[in-house]
C-alpha cells in the first residue's frame, strides 16, 4: 500500500486490531477485530495531490493504461483510479487504492489507536486506512482464463461543519473473458467403480459491474448521532459457453456431450440502514437503535443447445434445443435494540433484541423449440417451476463483559426462534413449513490488549438457512448428463466455531511470534445426495433419468467437521541484514455425502511448510525468497481404494536492483511443482517475469521500463478440487510469454517541502524498484 503515498510525508505507520464501530461507540468488545492500518502523514502535508499514471504497449497488440490521482485538502479525500488492459490485470493494484483508503493526516490523539480516517483529530475512531470506502468496493472476482479489463472508480469523503461525515464511491467495471478449460473427474462410488469423466470446455463472457456505495454520520450533540448506508448494485452478463464431455466405466463408454448456451443475466440490488446512537450520561449507557431493509431482482434468458449419446445398454441419442426464462426477486427487513449498562466497576451488560424478515419468489419457465412454427413454444412443465419462501427470525438475549487489568472476559446467551415456509404453486401447490427454537451461545477470553502481547480465544454458535436455490425443486439441465435440483424439505443447519489465537512481538529485538488455530462442526449439514442411474429411473416428478447420468440435490447430513492452523515465527539475521520467518500451517476437513442411499465421508488433509528470507542489504538492493510446501492426503469412508495423496511445492525469488545513473534491474520468478495429479498434467515449470527501467527527468518521476512476462513460456493454471463424491484435476488456459514497453509518471504536488533524498525521487524508497 504504501508504493504509491510519497515516503517523505510519511510521518509513522500504526498496525493493531480494530474492533466494529458498534463495539467502539459502546465499548462492549465482540473479539472480533479487523487488522487495520493506519498511516500518520506529516501536518504539514496534508494538502496536496499524489498519484501515477502508466501506460504500455506490446507485440501482439497487449497493452495497458492505468492511473490514480488524489487530492488531500484537510478533511477532505478525493481519490480517482482506472484501468484498461488486455493481459489479465481483472482488479485495480493495491496501491492504486490507497486513496480510496487512507486517511486524515493528523497525530491520533493520546490513548487512541484508531483516530478516525487515519487520525484525524477529534472524528468517531474509525481505524486508519479507511476513508469511509471499502477495498471490496472496487474489487471484482477473480476469472480464470485471460480477461480484458475497463474499469473506473471515484471515491469521495469530507467533514461538512461540525455534525456532518459523508463518505461515497462509484465503481464501473467492465471485463470480457474467454476460457478454456480441460478437467478429469474420478468418482468415488465404490469399490469396484473405476467411473472417470473427461470435459473439454470454452466459455465467452462480458460481465458489467456499477456501484454505488455511501456513509452519512450526522452528530445532533455530542450524545446522540445518525448513521445512514445506502447501497446500490447493477450487474450485466452475457455469455456463450461450450463443451464436450464423456463418461467412462471400467475404460467402456457410457455416454458423450456436446453443449452450448447463451445466456443474458441482469441483477439488480438495492439496500440501506439507519443507525440511531445514544449515549447516557452515565459512562457505559447506551442505546442502539437499527433499522435496514434490501430488494434484489435477476432476470435471465438462457438458450441450450445439446446433443447427448447413450452407450449402454443400447446405443440412444436425444437432441435438446429450449429456452429458459428465469425470474427471482427478494425483500428483506431487519431491526435491532440494543442497551449496554454498567455491572459494577468491571463490568458491562448488553441486551439486544432483533427481529428480521425475507421474502423470496422464483419463477422458471422453460419451452422447447418447435420445428412447425421455427419458434420455442413447446411449454415444458418438467423443467418449469414457480416457487415461494420467506423466513422470519426473532432473537433476544444478554451479554456479560468482564475486564480486569489485561483480561477481559465476555459470555451471552440468545434464543432465537425461526419460521421457514415454502410454497409452490407449479407445476403442482403444496405449503411446507418449519419452527426452529434456539439457544446460541458465544464467549470470548482475552488476555492483553495490544499486538506486543496476547491470547484470545472465542466460541460461538449460530445457524445458517438454506439459499432459494438450494429450496426450489426444479431440475436444471444445463448439462444433461450432470442434473441438478433442489429440496423444500431443507432444514437450517447449525453451527459452532471455536477459535484460538496468541501472539508475541519483541520490537527491541524484532522477533515475532504469532499462532491461531480455530475449527467448526455443524449439524444438519447442507451437503449433497447424488443419485447415479445405473438404469433408467423414472423421478417422482414423472422425469427419466438414464442410464450412466447423475441427479444431485442437496440434504441435511450430520459429521461436518473442519479445522484450520497456522504458526509463524520471525528473527532478523543482523549481521546479514536478512529477515528470517518459517510458518507452518495445518488444515483438516470431514464433509460428508450421500450416493444414492449411502453417506460417505470425504476426509481431506493438509500439511505445511514455509520459510521466507528478505533483506533491505541497501537502498540499492532488495530481494526475497521464499518456498512453501504441502502434503495433501484425501480419503474417503466408502471407497478406501480410491485415497489418495498429492504434494505442492511453489518456490519464489523476488530481486530489485538499482544501478548507476537510476537504471532498474527487477526479476520475480516462481518455481511450481505438483506430484499425484492426473497423468494428463505436467506439473512441474517456472514462470520467470523481468524487466529493466531508468528514472527520467529531474526529480526522478518518470519512468520508462521494458518488461516480459513468462519469460520462459511455461505459465499453467492448475487446481484440484475434491468433493464428497468425485476428485477433480484441472487446467485452465492462462497468459503466456509477452513484452511489453512502458512509460510511468509520478503525480507529486504538496504545499509542503519535500526534501530530497540522495538516489531517489519523491516517493521512492528501498526495495520499491520501478513503480
Amino acid at each position: 500500500a504504501l508504493n504509491t503515498l510519497p515516503a517523505e510525508i510519511v510521518e509513522k505507520i500504526q498496525i493493531f486490531d480494530k474492533e466494529s464501530d458498534q463495539a467502539e461507540f459502546t465499548g462492549f468488545s465482540s473479539g472480533e477485530t479487523t487488522k487495520t492500518m493506519n498511516i500518520i502523514t506529516r501536518a504539514r502535508m496534508q494538502n496536496g495531490s499524489f498519484g501515477k499514471v502508466t501506460a504500455g504497449y506490446g507485440p501482439d497488440n497487449k497493452y495497458m493504461l492505468n492511473g490514480n490521482y488524489n487530492i488531500f485538502n484537510g478533511d477532505q479525500r478525493i481519490s480517482f483510479i482506472a484501468q484498461s488492459n488486455n493481459i489479465n490485470q481483472q482488479n485495480f493494484a493495491f496501491e492504486d487504492l490507497l486513496g480510496v483508503m487512507a486517511g486524515g493526516g493528523r497525530r491520533p490523539s493520546r490513548g487512541s489507536m484508531g483516530g478516525g480516517r487515519g487520525g484525524g483529530g477529534g472524528r468517531t475512531p474509525g481505524g486508519g486506512m479507511t476513508g469511509g470506502g471499502s477495498v471490496n468496493d472496487f474489487m471484482v472476482p477473480s476469472q480464470g482464463g485471460i480477461t480484458s479489463t475497463h474499469a473506473a472508480g471515484i471515491n469521495y469523503s469530507d467533514k461538512w461543519g461540525e455534525k456532518f461525515e459523508v463518505s461515497s464511491s462509484y465503481f464501473f467495471n467492465f471485463s470480457d473473458n474467454t476460457s478454456e478449460e480441460n478437467l478429469f473427474r474420478e468418482y468415488l462410488l465404490s469399490a469396484d467403480s473405476g467411473q472417470v469423466y473427461n470435459e473439454a470446455n470454452t466459455s465467452d463472457s462480458r460481465n458489467i459491474n456499477h456501484r454505488l456505495n455511501a456513509k452519512i454520520e450526522y452528530a445532533l450533540n455530542e450524545n446522540n448521532s445518525i448513521l445512514y448506508r445506502p447501497r446500490v448494485t447493477i450487474q450485466q452478463n452475457n455469455g456463450s459457453a461450450g463443451f464436450f464431455g464423456q463418461s467412462s466405466l471400467d475404460n467402456m463408454l457410457l455416454n458423450a456431450i456436446d453443449n452450448s448456451i447463451e445466456s443474458e443475466l441482469e441483477a439488480l440490488s438495492f439496500s440501506n440502514s439507519l443507525l440511531f446512537r445514544h449515549k447516557f450520561d452515565t459512562k457505559g449507557r447506551t442505546l442502539s437503535i437499527d433499522f435496514g431493509n434490501s430488494w434484489t431482482e435477476n432476470n435471465g434468458d438462457k438458450y441450450l443447445l445439446n446433443t447427448t449419446q447413450y452407450f449402454r445398454p443400447a446405443e440412444l441419442e436425444d437432441l435438446l434445443d429450449q429456452n429458459s426464462l428465469l425470474l427471482s426477486s427478494g425483500w428483506a427487513l431487519n431491526s435491532s435494540v440494543a442497551y449496554t449498562e454498567p455491572a459494577g466497576e468491571n463490568g458491562l451488560l448488553e441486551f439486544e433484541y432483533r427481529i428480521a424478515y425475507q421474502e423470496n419468489q422464483s419463477d422458471q419457465e422453460t419451452n422447447n423449440f418447435d420445428l412447425e412454427t421455427q419458434s420455442y413454444i413447446l411449454f415444458d412443465t418438467l423443467l418449469s417451476n414457480v416457487f415461494d419462501n420467506n423466513y422470519l427470525t426473532h432473537r433476544a438475549g444478554t451479554e456479560l463483559q468482564y475486564k480486569l487489568g489485561r483480561i477481559t472476559l465476555n459470555a451471552g446467551i440468545n434464543y432465537q426462534y425461526a419460521a421457514l415456509q415454502n410454497s409452490q404453486v407449479f407445476p403442482t401447490e403444496y405449503d411446507l413449513g418449519n419452527k426452529y427454537n434456539n439457544l446460541l451461545f458465544n464467549g470470548m477470553l482475552r488476555i492483553g490488549e495490544s499486538h506486543i502481547n496476547s491470547f484470545n480465544i472465542r466460541y460461538a454458535s449460530n445457524t445458517d438457512n438454506p439459499s432459494l436455490t438450494q429450496l426450489q425443486d426444479v431440475i436444471d439441465n444445463s448439462d444433461p448428463l450432470q442434473l441438478r435440483t433442489g429440496n423444500p424439505a431443507l432444514d437450517q443447519s447449525r453451527i459452532h466455531r471455536i477459535f484460538l489465537r496468541y501472539s508475541a512481538v519483541e520490537p527491541e529485538k524484532s522477533r515475532v511470534f504469532f499462532a491461531m488455530i480455530g475449527g467448526e462442526v455443524r449439524q444438519d449439514y447442507i451437503g449433497n445426495q447424488t443419485i447415479y442411474a445405473r438404469k433408467n429411473i423414472l423421478l417422482d416428478n414423472g422425469y427419466l433419468l438414464k442410464e450412466g447420468t447423475q441427479l444431485t440435490r442437496p440434504v441435511n447430513l450430520d459429521g461436518y467437521a473442519s479445522l484450520n492452523s497456522f504458526l509463524t515465527y520471525g528473527i532478523p539475521i543482523q549481521k546479514l541484514k536478512l529477515n528470517l520467518n518459517f510458518n507452518v500451517s495445518g488444515m483438516y476437513s470431514r464433509r460428508p455425502g450421500l450416493v444414492d442411499e449411502s453417506v460417505n465421508y470425504s476426509n481431506s488433509l493438509m500439511g505445511g511448510l514455509g520459510v521466507v528470507l528478505s533483506s533491505n542489504i541497501s537502498e540499492t538492493i532488495d530481494f526475497s525468497l521464499s518456498s512453501q510446501s504441502n502434503y495433501n492426503s484425501l480419503t474417503n469412508s466408502r471407497v478406501e481404494q480410491q485415497n489418495t495423496n498429492y504434494y505442492n511445492q511453489n518456490t519464489r525469488l523476488r530481486f530489485k536492483w538499482i544501478l548507476f545513473k537510476s537504471i532498474v534491474l527487477e526479476t520475480n520468478a516462481s518455481h511450481l511443482y505438483y506430484s499425484g495429479l492426473s497423468s494428463s498434467l505436467d506439473p512441474d515449470y517456472f514462470i520467470v517475469n523481468a524487466g529493466i527501467g531508468k528514472k527520467v527527468f529531474k526529480n526522478k518521476l518518470g519512468e520508462i521500463k521494458l518488461s516480459v512476462f513468462d519469460l520462459l513460456n511455461q505459465n499453467q493454471s492448475l487446481a484440484r478440487t475434491v468433493s464428497d463424491i468425485y476428485i477433480e484435476d484441472t487446467e485452465t488456459l492462462t497468459l503466456q510469454q509477452f513484452f511489453m514497453f512502458s512509460f510511468t509518471y509520478n503525480i507529486r504536488n504538496f504545499s509542503g517541502d519535500m526534501p530530497e533524498r540522495p538516489g531517489w525521487g519523491p516517493g521512492m524508497g528501498p526495495g520499491r524498484g520501478p513503480g
